[in-house]
Formats: C-alpha cells, sequence, structure tokens
C-alpha cells in the first residue's frame, strides 16, 4: 500500500509562511478528550452496559484518502464482554489552509458532516462528530502520534 505525503503550510504572524507541515504516513490513537484508552465510548444508561475504543490507527493512502481504524469491545454489565470488533472508515479528505477534512455522507437522523485534522509535527488531532440518536450529537477530539 502505497501512503501519499501532504504538504500543508503552516504560518506565523511574525515571520510570514514556515515550512510545510507534512500529512503522511501513520498515526497510533493514544488518547480520547484527554483521556487514555481504553475510553468508555458510550454506556447505556438504563443497563449500563459499556462499549469501549481499546485502540486505534490512522493512515494517509494514496489519491487523497484517509484510513481510520477503531478497535471496540462491548461489556455487558451481567455477562462477560463480548470479543472486540474492528470498524474501519476510508474516506476521501481534503486541505484548506493549516486544516484537512473527511467529508461523509450519511443517511438516517444524522446527515451528512465534516471532521477536522489539526497536524503537528508527529502528531494530530481528528475532532469528530459522533452521533448517539437518543442522546444527540457531540464531539470529541482523539489524538493520534506517529508510529
Amino acid at each position: 500500500m502505497a501512503l501519499a505525503p501532504l504538504a500543508l503550510c503552516a504560518c506565523s504572524d511574525d515571520e510570514g509562511p514556515t515550512e510545510p507541515v507534512e500529512f503522511s504516513g501513520e498515526y497510533q490513537l493514544e488518547s480520547i478528550n484527554g483521556q487514555p484508552l481504553p475510553f468508555i465510548d458510550f454506556m447505556a444508561p438504563l443497563t449500563g452496559d459499556t462499549l469501549f475504543i481499546l485502540s486505534g490507527d490512522m493512515s494517509v493512502l494514496s489519491r487523497g484518502r484517509v484510513r481510520i481504524v477503531y478497535h471496540r469491545q462491548w461489556r455487558p454489565r451481567n455477562a462477560p464482554p463480548q470479543l472486540p470488533t474492528t470498524d474501519t472508515l476510508v474516506r476521501e479528505y481534503r486541505v484548506d489552509g493549516d486544516y484537512v477534512y473527511v467529508d461523509h455522507e450519511t443517511g438516517g437522523l444524522q446527515g451528512p458532516y465534516t471532521d477536522t485534522i489539526e497536524v503537528s509535527d508527529d502528531a494530530l488531532t481528528l475532532r469528530q462528530l459522533v452521533n448517539r440518536y437518543n442522546l444527540g450529537h457531540f464531539w470529541r477530539d482523539m489524538f493520534f502520534i506517529r508510529k
């Protein structure tokens, strides 16, 4: 699999444009909303059953695409944990200024939405929209470091 480099221009108020920031390679999920993994992604209000994000990865692919992989585990309150599952998303991204945007076109109640990726030296932050149909929409910040 070929990984595609992408240069973003980082600017400074004092000095004008600086060296481009590179958006390429592979990244490992380190934390969500400042909390370490495993992260409680959802807890059922009535039963206490809990969905955890155990780990995750992001890879910049060729042809302007990014792959995001999450490893999750559902842990019922009164039963043994289920086997971990893997969710994989491959989406196109676009660059505008210092940010990378990942557009999602979904049906149902959520509708289309856009995640934002802020790139720094050897890390990135994915600001992702999460929809809980009965609890509403909210954003979470997923912090990745370069592998």
